[in-house]
């Protein structure tokens, strides 16, 4: 899920290498440490930036956390545009549980979420990209008799989104998930339209 940064002030543009040093030095502590004991001072050391650098970006840590995780390269959670929509389903419950099972974001999402709010309009850009991706591509499912005249698009999309956080917030132990072939069954089971006539 792609995040867009916070607005800019007017002045030197920034260097794309020295946001990579410090989102890379973000992933590698939370792996490292966990959200908990992550902190700006750290990320800031190892990253090799002094903490104006890190500040001038994100206003605080959540902030800088939710970029560390939301605009690496490998996290493409758009829903495919293959033509079949349940090809296209499938690589996106395909990559958003793979987003969700990284060892970085495993450890950072239960305690970002608990974390101080932040504003929900950077949240809605966060979010409403993928979102509205994902909606747009079911509902042309609706309109080409792929799915049910009264399929939900927008609970299709947190049914999937809810369920692999869910895997990626509680410890599962040794249970094994299921397929995204399995979800992708289930999911179109209850919405796909009956083309028996």
């Amino acid at each position: 899920m792609s995040s867009p940064r916070l607005r800019r002030t007017p002045g030197r543009p920034r260097d794309p290498s020295v946001d990579e040093s410090i989102t890379r030095a973000c992933r590698e502590l939370l792996l490292e440490l966990g959200y908990s004991a992550l902190t700006i001072e750290a990320v800031a050391e190892r990253a090799g930036v002094g903490r104006p650098t890190i500040y001038r970006r994100w206003p605080s840590k959540p902030y800088m956390v939710w970029d560390a995780l939301f605009t690496t390269p490998q996290d493409a959670t758009v829903i495919g545009e293959t033509g079949d929509l349940r090809a296209d389903l499938e690589l996106w419950v395909t990559a958003t549980m793979e987003f969700f099972s990284r060892p970085e974001v495993a450890r950072a999402f239960s305690g970002l979420i608990n974390d101080q709010p932040m504003d929900t309009a950077w949240q809605a850009r966060l979010r409403d990209p993928v979102k509205e991706h994902v909606i747009t591509r079911l509902r042309r499912g609706i309109d080409e008799g792929d799915l049910r005249p009264d399929a939900d698009p927008a609970a299709i999309f947190d049914m999937v989104i809810g369920f692999a956080i869910y895997r990626s917030a509680v410890p599962q132990g040794s249970e094994t998930p299921p397929s995204p072939q399995t979800i992708t069954d289930h999911v179109l089971r209850g919405a796909a339209a009956d083309k028996k006539s």
